[in-house]
C-alpha cells in the first residue's frame, strides 16, 4: 500500500518525519540476454556491466527489514520488494538465493522478468515459499514489429476473460499514458531504487544517472540516506517537466490531490 497521507503530511509540513519507503525495486544486476529496444537502461549497460556481489544483498535486505531500529520516528513499513532492474534479474547467478532471503523475511516479493530463466525458482525453492511470491510480471511486447505492446479494448477483456476462466489475478499498468497533474515528483521519498553499480535512486527512470542518487547503497547503511541532504537536494532541484512517463505517475497525481487540498 502506498503511504499517500503519510507522504502528503510530511511535505504540507503537518509532521516532521516523513515515511519510510513504501516499495523498493533491487537491481541485481544490469546484465541482459535480451536487447529490448525500448531498454531506459541501454545507456547505463554500456557503462557499469555488472552483477552486486550476494553477501550485499543480503545486508541490505536486513537494513530494509529492521528500519525502524535505526529510524524510529519514520512512519509507515516496507511492504513490497521488486527484484527487477537496468538488466535481466534471473540472469544473476544467486537470485533464487536472494530471493528466498527475502520470502524469508517476510516481505512481499515481486519478480520483473523476460522469463528465460524462472526455472531455477521452481528447481531450488520450496513450492510454500514460490507461493509467497506476490506476483511476477513478465514482458509481451512486439519484438517483430518494434513496438511496445498495446492494450486494446479488445485485449483488455481477453485478458480478463483469462483471468476468470484460469483463476489467475492480473494487472494491466495503464498508469503512464495518465496525465501529469504535478510540478515535483513526490513518489521520491515512497519508491528507491537499488542498482546493481551500488546507485541508491529515487528515480525509476535514472539508472547511471548521477543527478537521481542519494549515495551508495553498498558503502552505507541506506537507512541513513533517507531524507539525507542529497535527497532534499533531488527532490527540489528536478524537472519533472523534462521526465518521460513512468509508472509512479499515478502516485504522484495521487499525492498532489491530497496537497492541493491540504
Amino acid at each position: 500500500m502506498i503511504e499517500y497521507n503519510q507522504i502528503e503530511n510530511f511535505l504540507a509540513g503537518k509532521t516532521t518525519s516523513g515515511p519510510m519507503p513504501s516499495r523498493v525495486d533491487i537491481d541485481l544486476t544490469n546484465v541482459c540476454n535480451q536487447d529490448c529496444f525500448y531498454c531506459n537502461s541501454a545507456e547505463f549497460r554500456e557503462k557499469f556491466l555488472v552483477s552486486g556481489p550476494t553477501p550485499f544483498y543480503y545486508r541490505l535486505i536486513d537494513q530494509l527489514y529492521a528500519w525502524k531500529k535505526t529510524n524510529p520516528n519514520h512512519t509507515g513499513g516496507i511492504n513490497e520488494v521488486v527484484f527487477t532492474g537496468g538488466g535481466e534479474p534471473t540472469v544473476h547467478k544467486d537470485y533464487h538465493k536472494i530471493v528466498e532471503y527475502c520470502i524469508d523475511k517476510n516481505f512481499k516479493v515481486q519478480i520483473i522478468t523476460n522469463g528465460s530463466k524462472l526455472q531455477k525458482l521452481v528447481d531450488y525453492l520450496p513450492q510454500e515459499k514460490i507461493k509467497n511470491i506476490n506476483w511476477i510480471g513478465v514482458d509481451i511486447d512486439d519484438y517483430e514489429n518494434k513496438k511496445v505492446f498495446e492494450v486494446t479494448d479488445q485485449m483488455q477483456t481477453m485478458i480478463e476473460n483469462f483471468s476468470v476462466k484460469y483463476n489467475v489475478k492480473y494487472n494491466l499498468n495503464l498508469a503512464r499514458s495518465t496525465p501529469r497533474t504535478y510540478t515535483k515528483c513526490h513518489q521520491m521519498f515512497l519508491y528507491p531504487i537499488f542498482a546493481s553499480n551500488g546507485d541508491a535512486l529515487v528515480c525509476c527512470e535514472g539508472r547511471g544517472q548521477k543527478q537521481f542518487s542519494i549515495g551508495n547503497w553498498m558503502k552505507t547503511d541506506v537507512r541513513k540516506l533517507w531524507y539525507n541532504e542529497k535527497h532534499m537536494e533531488v527532490y527540489n532541484n528536478t524537472d519533472v517537466s523534462l521526465c518521460p512517463p513512468c509508472t509512479p505517475n499515478k502516485w504522484n497525481n495521487a499525492i498532489q490531490s491530497l496537497l492541493q487540498k491540504s
